[in-house]
């Protein structure tokens, strides 16, 4: 039963993981960094217009950090609940998740439900159109 919670709480965190913004997050802080170092490399830009645009580039990256920092605060809060709420049913719970066997199981877990995920909805989606249209498989060219 332990191994079913600890799967059921990997399937919860990878939902919410995807649902979230991480990705975009992600992103914006990468091109702030990738235009802050073109910025320190340009020689045609003045040492005084560096400056101005460093603390611009150092907020918008600070804004980034905090927000990714935030959305980790919402999973680890999720976790911690589910695991509390688990610990009243099955005595042992989170010392099993802090454990190695916990931490193994729940990367094969996750990475077993993200694979599934990945392929197996597509699937299922496509077949549920084609069964819902009157028409038959839908066409590109709208016909």
């Amino acid at each position: 039963m332990t191994w079913l919670a600890a799967a059921l709480l990997c399937i919860l965190v990878v939902e919410i993981a995807l649902r979230l913004p991480f990705a975009g997050l992600l992103r914006r802080t990468a091109r702030t960094a990738t235009s802050a170092l073109w910025t320190l490399r340009a020689r045609h830009v003045s040492d005084h217009w560096k400056e101005k645009v460093m603390v611009a580039y150092s907020g918008r990256m600070f804004a980034c950090s905090l927000g990714l920092a935030l959305w980790l605060l919402v999973v680890a809060a999720v976790v911690i609940a589910f695991v509390l709420a688990v610990e009243f049913v099955l005595p042992g719970f989170s010392a099993f998740m802090t454990g190695w066997q916990g931490i193994v199981a729940s990367l094969v877990a996750a990475s077993i439900y993200l694979s599934l995920r990945k392929h197996l909805p597509h699937a299922r989606l496509q077949s549920a159109r084609q069964a819902a249209s009157p028409a038959g498989p839908a066409t590109r060219s709208g016909r």
